[in-house]
This record gives structure tokens, sequence and C-alpha cells, in this order.
């Protein structure tokens, strides 16, 4: 296949779990209502499973997945421990228009972990703005929450987008980070909060293992959040 969109319009999950061997992009869309992640469970959008899931991948776009686009949010989510070996590039678009435009994190997380001890190996590329910035916890659409008792550890690159280049981290679970990442806007760990003011997702715990780097032109830690540096081997 060319391409695919995965997502839901209304509540429902989409559940890729085994692999699959089409080669071309992937796009998640999901309904864009404030209540599409809760603290209580992970109610539309994507939920990646199994190693692969995302197609066939080289590293690059082309083979990539896509998160959003600029008039409707897209959630992906990882759970039940998958270890994403599959060098899939992530790209985050940033919502600047439609019935919520320039409200970012309508929801918890455009990338979520909602299970177990979960793995993903691809680079991740930032999408630009600062949406709503004079709204508290809103600021980007490049949020990753981890829910409790769930650990997500990124080994791939974090890299710059568009403008802005922001990332937050949020939830009661870990994000830990082992690369050299590139990204250079501000790192946030402290509470995400939507528009309607209807959630309210305990500021992240952040990990720097190893080689793990996050940006610091702006570093944010607030609302009990939290950053480990731990130099031991990956």
């Amino acid at each position: 296949k060319g391409s695919n969109t995965a997502g839901s319009s209304g509540d429902g999950i989409v559940v890729f779990g085994t692999t699959n061997t089409y080669s071309g992009t992937t796009t998640v869309l999901s309904a864009d209502y404030p209540q599409s992640m809760t603290t209580t469970g992970f109610t539309r959008g994507l939920l990646v499973t199994a190693n692969g899931a995302l197609g066939t991948a080289d590293g690059t776009a082309a083979t990539g997945t896509t998160i959003g686009s600029t008039n409707q949010h897209g959630f992906l989510a990882f759970g039940g421990g998958v270890n994403y070996t599959s060098p899939e590039l992530i790209t985050i678009t940033q919502v600047t228009s439609g019935t919520f435009g320039g409200y970012a994190n309508m929801t918890n997380g455009t990338i979520r972990s909602i299970s177990g001890n979960n793995t993903f190996a691809g680079g991740i590329v930032l999408g630009g703005g600062t949406a709503a910035a004079n709204i508290t916890g809103h600021s980007t659409d490049n949020v990753v929450t981890v829910d409790a008792g769930s650990t997500l550890t990124l080994t791939g690159v974090i890299q710059n987008g568009a403008a802005g280049n922001i990332l937050q981290v949020a939830g009661p679970g870990s994000l830990v980070l082992t690369n050299t990442n590139t990204y250079s806007g501000s790192t946030l760990v402290k509470k995400l909060t939507n528009y309607p003011g209807t959630l309210n997702i305990p500021a992240g715990n952040l990990v720097l293992r190893g080689t793990g780097s996050a940006a610091s032109s702006a570093f944010v830690i607030a609302n009990g959040g939290t950053l480990t540096v731990d130099s031991s081997a990956n």
C-alpha cells in the first residue's frame, strides 16, 4: 500500500497487534475532542502492541508515520510491553486550525504509553508552534504521556521539525531517553491540562540514561515533575 490512515472518528481504538508488511506511509488521525484520552483509559486513536505493526520502515518519512494534521489531532499509543525495534520515523504535526485551531494539548498526549514497559527505536520529528502558550499546561502537540505503572523508553533521536520544537512530558509513569537528542526547543516536565479544563494530568517523570539528553534551552520542571540523570549503560 502507498499510504494508510488509521484512527477513529468517535469513541474507539484501532489496534495494530501484529507485524505488517506494507511499506508506505501511515497517518494517524483521531476525533478532535478534549475527551479523546482520559486518565482512566485510552479511548480514541491507534494502539500499537507489536513490533513492525506500522509497516516496513527504513527510517525515512517515505515509510514513516505522521501523527495529526494542521486541523485534526492524532493519538498514538504503545502498550503491552512492546519492543519496537523497526526504524519507524514518527512526525508530529501541530494543529493550527479547525474547531480547536490554535489550541494544543486537547487531550493527554500525542504519543502515549498505556501499559507495560515499552521501547521505541525510531526517530521522532517534533511539530512546531507554541499554540495557546498563555493557557496553563498548553504549549505544544509534542506531548508524551506515560500512564501509571508504565515506562516508555525512546532509543531513537528526537529532532527538530518546524519552528518551536517543544517537548512536554506528563503522566505518572516514566519516559526514558537513551540517545543524544538534537531538538532545540524547551523541555517541559509539568502537568498537562486541556483547553476546557476537564483534564488535569500530573507532571511527568523524565529519565536521561546513558548518553540520553534533552534540550536545555529552557528546561522547566514543575507541579511535582521529576528529572533523573542515570549515567549507567542503556
